[in-house]
């Protein structure tokens, strides 16, 4: 049997028994302990090394802050379900837990709409990395600005309605079911349309992504700019205009290694940027011509991985990846709303018998936002994690 204790206009504290009450406690306090180690990591990685410091990172890092507060309320789970002996309305604690997910949860699905509309704008505008940045300040107040303003006025309200907004909610302290609609109107309402439309915004660019990629390989000059976005491709390549890349020098006679050597000052003075003409493969004779055929210019060439790739190559690899990060974001958005929300379907359908099962789902994927977040960090900065990783096991082998 559930424990009840009534107070005014609705019942609380443990809508089931101790034992799958206590389930729900551990599977909110470890998905929220997961998530704040999660959000420091990206916050640690991202202060510490300006290799992490790629758009797509910058926006999951300002995602850290709300994470962190909205695991911090997920965290004291039903610990403040309890009414005030006094008043019987919800203590200051319940409060304040109410608010903080009202406020951060939701701010989740904003940032991934924002990743969207960068790879939008990208894609379709021309936008480069540098440019987007002017738009982190908008998105801050979209994204923590709206919810809270939801938020506080739902606090302002709630000192002057009868029955409290922020109060006991089965799982912990939220909107109480005397306000259920607000739940629906200003939380899972919103947030569906959210996922719904950054998922129809991946597939344009996916959609456009399939029609230009195979002209985008071999237009080495010129790549598609959503493939040099946010994924360590530099848009602006140095200038190479003093060096060349001289690769498979294999000389068979001789005279031929001579003439090399006699027309070094020679071919040292083309212009890298600059195609070698018919010209000059007259000027060092048939023999040499394959010599001159090995002379690249370097800004054909990027180094990924310790090997020289064209930046076509290049380029199809960082729009992989770039794919598999928006799969990652809406794979992520599916797992933390879709059971929540089929729970507060149930809950409307039938308010007076909660179904354990669908809480326990919500108690456990809500509070992974900040672990989500994290993984896919991983995914875009694995290239660069492992480089660190490399570098000071070198370090630790010459010592």
């Amino acid at each position: 049997m559930a424990s009840n204790v009534t107070h005014g206009y609705y019942a609380t504290t443990h809508a089931f028994p101790p034992h799958k009450m206590w389930s729900i406690v551990v599977a909110e306090r470890v998905g929220s302990v997961l998530s704040v180690l999660g959000s420091l990591f990206i916050m640690g990685t991202f202060a510490w090394r300006a290799e992490f410091k790629k758009p797509i990172n910058r926006l999951l890092f300002c995602a850290s802050f709300g994470n962190i507060l909205a695991n911090t309320a997920t965290m004291f789970s039903i610990s403040v379900l309890a009414l005030n002996h006094d008043n019987g309305r919800p203590t200051n604690a319940c409060r304040a837990q109410g608010f903080l997910i009202q406020s951060f949860i939701p701010s989740d699905a904003l940032w991934a709409a924002c990743m969207a509309w960068n790879v939008y704008t990208t894609f379709f505008h021309n936008h480069t990395p540098q440019s987007l940045q002017k738009f982190e300040t908008r998105y801050m107040v979209i994204c923590y600005g709206l919810p809270l303003t939801v938020s506080c006025s739902f606090l302002i309200a709630d000192s002057r309605t009868t029955a409290p907004i922020y109060g006991p909610a089965t799982i912990w302290c939220w909107v109480t079911r005397e306000y259920d609609w607000m739940r629906l109107a200003f939380f899972y309402g919103p947030v569906l349309a959210i996922i719904l439309g950054t998922f129809m915004l991946y597939v344009i660019v996916f959609v456009k992504y399939i029609r230009t990629n195979a002209r985008a390989l071999h237009n080495i000059e010129n790549p598609v700019p959503l493939y040099n976005f946010g994924l360590g491709f530099d848009n602006n390549l140095q200038d190479f205009s003093e060096i060349q890349a001289v690769t498979n020098i294999d000389v068979t006679t001789t005279e031929t290694k001579r003439r090399a050597h006699a027309d070094e000052t020679t071919l040292s003075s083309f212009n890298s940027t600059s195609p070698l003409t018919s010209f000059a493969a007259e000027q060092h004779g048939a023999h040499n011509t394959h010599i001159i055929e090995e002379v690249q210019p370097m800004h054909n060439i990027v180094i990924s991985g310790g090997q020289a790739v064209t930046p076509a190559e290049q380029a199809a690899r960082n729009a992989r990846t770039y794919l598999l990060t928006a799969a990652l974001v809406w794979l992520v958005l599916l797992v933390v709303w879709i059971p929540s929300t089929i729970n507060r379907v149930q809950g409307m359908i039938n308010p007076k018998e909660p179904n354990y099962g669908m809480n326990l789902a919500a108690a456990i994927v809500l509070p992974l936002q900040g672990l989500g977040n994290a993984i896919i960090y991983g995914v875009t900065s694995r290239h660069e994690i492992r480089d660190i990783c490399l570098r000071r096991r070198h370090r630790d082998r010459a010592s």
